[in-house]
């Protein structure tokens, strides 16, 4: 961001600049930066996107709040949303087998925590799959055969999971104001989903899953056994759905976009 922002005040009107925002550093929590970094942060960002020319943000929730705090023309920030590879091709789910759920990433103290998820999990028939770095603060003190842990995996090792998994488990951080690629991700394989935690202002809403098969519930105990209980009445072989998540459509928006600059 600063070599584009020195390039653009060299060049001035010579050059174009479209900045991407996937993850803006704005948005991270003060547990992550510290509270005066974060100051610093938003004062960096706020000086250099103001010479932007074009501002890409994942959902209108983070447009609204860089609107805000930048004061700039509205035309100027953009939403594209991000994607996946879209291969919608899950591996036959084996009646009669124990389903497994799986859950890819990581957890974080006071954003994302999994406590409620992991003890839906230890009084389940289901079982548990987690894959990621995870904090041994997070794991369960008395150890289950209903959740395992495989550590980090290569993101082919990740397709292959997750294709085979009975049900995909997504985490939203609280009071986000992110849309995390995970989400994309998930449905690109095909699988039923559960969301947990997704609060009413959460950009989560913004996605129009239509007939996709997805499971709303919130981050306690009781709720997460109910959606478990659901998907297995949706059925785990039910990946039917119409929502574009391929990287051809998110292409499409930014060649436009480019266009619009020249």
């Amino acid at each position: 961001m600063v070599l584009a922002w020195m390039a653009k005040k060299h060049y001035r009107n010579r050059i174009k600049w479209i900045c991407d925002l996937g993850d803006p550093w704005s948005f991270a929590s003060d547990r992550q930066l510290g509270p005066v970094t974060k100051c610093l942060v938003q004062f960096a960002e706020k000086k250099f996107l103001s010479s932007a020319d074009k501002i890409i943000v994942t959902n209108e929730r983070t447009r609204e709040v860089y609107l805000q705090m930048l004061k700039i023309d509205p035309s100027r920030v953009s939403v594209i949303y991000q994607g996946a590879d879209d291969n919608r091709s899950p591996l036959p789910f084996s009646a009669g087998a124990t389903p497994e759920f799986v859950y890819t990433g990581t957890f974080y103290k006071d954003i994302r925590e999994p406590h409620a998820l992991f003890k839906a999990f230890q009084t389940n028939s289901c079982k548990l799959v987690v894959a990621g770095n995870i904090d041994p603060v997070f794991r369960p003190q008395d150890t289950t055969s209903h959740i395992s842990f495989i550590g980090n995996l290569g993101e082919q090792d990740v397709k292959r999971v997750q294709r085979c998994a009975a049900g995909l488990i997504f985490v939203d951080n609280l009071n986000s104001a992110q849309l995390p690629g995970k989400l994309f991700e998930y449905v690109a394989t095909g699988r039923p989903i559960i969301c947990i935690g997704v609060s009413a202002l959460s950009p989560v809403h913004e996605v129009k899953f239509s007939d996709y098969p997805i499971v709303f519930c919130e981050n306690n105990v009781t709720a997460i056994t109910q959606a478990i209980l659901r998907v297995q009445e949706i059925g785990f072989d039910n990946y039917a759905g119409t929502l574009s998540v391929g990287w051809e459509t998110r292409s499409e928006q930014l060649g436009r976009m480019i266009d619009e600059l020249y």
